[in-house]
């Protein structure tokens, strides 16, 4: 029982919070992913664009190309949009519940509360984002790479599984 309602408590705090809309808010930042993002960065960094120099023109995307005739400005949000929004995808939620005794105020503190109706029963709650520190501009291409494998292991395994 204890555990049914802990669960609970959790799923209806970051259901009212509202803490996950928050968190994709910020993940949606993202408009290119790391495919597109990589072409951004070698505007920002002036270097010849490895990525383009690997694939073949016919595999090359006009959308990814043409990132390349941008102003800086738009590349350096690219990536910060980019940075940001994989920082967040990687990030820790922490909540601190403390159970509200008959008598308590409701205080005018930061924190809010929710409701348990099994255990009738009201909590103050914090909801903290933790291991927020931005991902560093020098990994880009480490990025681009780990992303090449994950789709390179996806497609191998829909291969085997479609050979089922």
């Amino acid at each position: 029982m204890c555990k049914t309602s802990f669960i609970q408590l959790v799923a209806e705090t970051v259901y009212s919070s509202g803490v996950l809309d928050q968190l994709l808010e910020v993940q949606k930042l993202d408009a290119y992913d790391i495919e597109g993002a990589i072409h951004a960065y070698y505007n920002i960094i002036s270097q010849p664009c490895m990525v383009c120099r690997e694939l073949s023109k016919d595999k090359l995307s006009n959308r990814h190309t043409s990132l390349h005739s941008i102003p800086l400005e738009e590349s350096l949000k690219i990536v910060k949009d980019y940075l940001i929004s994989a920082t967040v995808k990687d990030c820790s939620l922490m909540i601190s519940f403390r159970p509200m005794v008959d008598g308590d105020v409701l205080s005018e503190s930061s924190h809010s509360t929710v409701y348990l109706g099994s255990t009738k029963q009201v909590f103050e709650y914090k909801v903290y984002f933790i291991d927020l520190d931005l991902k560093p501009l020098k990994k880009m291409e480490d990025y681009y790479k780990l992303d090449k494998k994950i789709v390179n292991c996806y497609c191998q395994m829909a291969k085997t599984e479609h050979k089922r």
